[in-house]
C-alpha cells in the first residue's frame, strides 16, 4: 500500500458501514442506521438502566426518616438533661446549706458543752457553799444510831445515858428521832439526833465513842439488846451520801481505812499510804 492509500484508508467502523457479509460478534451493538425496532430496544434498555433507582431511593428515604425520628428525640433528651442539671444544682445548693447548718450546729453544741461545763462547775461550787453552811449549823449536833425505839421514849434522857456510858460530862440541849432514810430498812431503829450545845462538845462526844469502840445498847439499859451503838457527826445529806459512796469505792479498791475528820472524808489504803481527801463526787475517782 502506497503512502496516499494509507492516509486515505479508514476501518469499516470509522466509515460507519459494515458489509453484510462481515460477521459481528454476539452482543455487540452495531452503529449506523437503525429501524424502529432497534429504537424500541434502545428505549427499553434505557428504562432498564434507570429501573433500580426507585428501590435505592426508597431505602434512602427510610434511612432519612429513621434519622429524622432520632433527631426529633434530641429536644426531649435535652429537656431531660436540663431538668437533671436543675435537680443536681438544687441538690447541690441544699447540700451546701446542710453543710453550713451542720457547721453552725457543731459550733452551737461546742458552745453549749462549754457553757454546761461552766454551769456544772458553778453548781458544784454553790452546792459546796450550801453544804458548808448547812454543816456549820449541824456542828453542835451528833447522831446516836442503834438504840431501839420504844413507846413514850425520852430521847434526851437516852443522850444523857450515852454521855455517862462514855464518861463524858456533857448535858444535851435537845434530842429527837430523825427521819428514816430512803435506803434504811424499816426494821431498824431511826437515828437519834442530839444537840450537845457546841462543836467542841460534839467532837468530844464522837471521839469518846470511837475510843470505846464497842458501845452497846445494853450498856445504857440492861433491858435493851446487846446491839452496837454508833455515835457520829450529824452530816448533811450531801456529805452522808458522799461518805457512803466513798466507803463503797474504797471497799472495791481494797482500801482499809475511811474516816471523817473536821467534816472532811479521808481514805487510805494502809498505814503507810498517804490519805486521799474526798470533798466532792469527782474526788471519788482518786480512790
Amino acid at each position: 500500500m502506497n503512502k496516499e492509500a494509507r492516509q486515505s484508508w479508514k476501518c469499516d467502523k470509522c466509515k460507519g458501514v459494515i458489509s453484510d457479509d462481515t460477521s459481528v460478534p454476539p452482543g455487540v451493538k452495531t452503529s449506523g442506521p437503525s429501524n424502529s425496532g432497534d429504537s424500541s430496544d434502545e428505549e427499553s434498555m434505557d428504562e432498564g438502566a434507570v429501573g433500580p433507582l426507585p428501590s435505592d431511593l426508597s431505602t434512602l428515604m427510610k434511612m432519612v426518616s429513621s434519622i429524622n425520628s432520632k433527631v426529633g428525640g434530641i429536644p426531649a433528651i435535652e429537656r431531660d438533661l436540663a431538668e437533671l442539671r436543675a435537680s443536681v444544682e438544687y441538690m447541690s445548693v441544699k447540700f451546701d446549706t446542710f453543710v453550713a447548718d451542720m457547721i453552725e450546729m457543731k459550733k452551737t453544741v461546742k458552745f453549749l458543752e462549754t457553757e454546761n461545763t461552766e454551769l456544772k462547775k458553778t453548781v458544784d461550787e454553790l452546792q459546796s457553799i450550801v453544804d458548808v453552811l448547812d454543816q456549820r449549823d449541824r456542828s453542835s449536833k451528833i447522831t446516836i444510831d442503834g438504840i431501839p425505839e420504844t413507846a413514850d421514849e425520852d430521847c434526851k434522857s437516852i443522850a444523857v445515858l450515852t454521855a455517862k456510858a462514855l464518861n463524858l460530862d456533857i448535858t444535851p440541849v435537845s434530842a429527837f428521832r430523825g427521819r428514816r432514810g430512803q435506803n434504811q430498812a424499816t426494821d431498824k431503829p431511826r437515828k437519834i439526833i442530839v444537840d450537845v450545845g457546841s462543836e467542841e462538845a460534839s467532837i468530844s462526844f464522837v471521839s469518846a465513842a470511837k475510843k470505846k469502840k464497842r458501845l452497846r445498847a445494853s450498856d445504857l439499859n440492861q433491858q435493851w439488846p446487846d446491839s452496837v451503838v454508833f455515835v457520829n457527826e450529824y452530816l448533811t445529806y450531801f456529805k452522808s451520801n458522799l461518805l457512803r459512796k466513798a466507803k463503797e469505792r474504797a471497799r472495791s479498791k481494797n482500801m482499809k481505812y475511811v474516816w471523817m475528820k473536821g467534816y472532811v472524808i479521808h481514805v487510805r489504803r494502809d498505814e503507810n499510804a498517804r490519805p486521799i481527801v474526798v470533798k466532792s463526787l469527782a474526788d471519788l475517782e482518786k480512790i
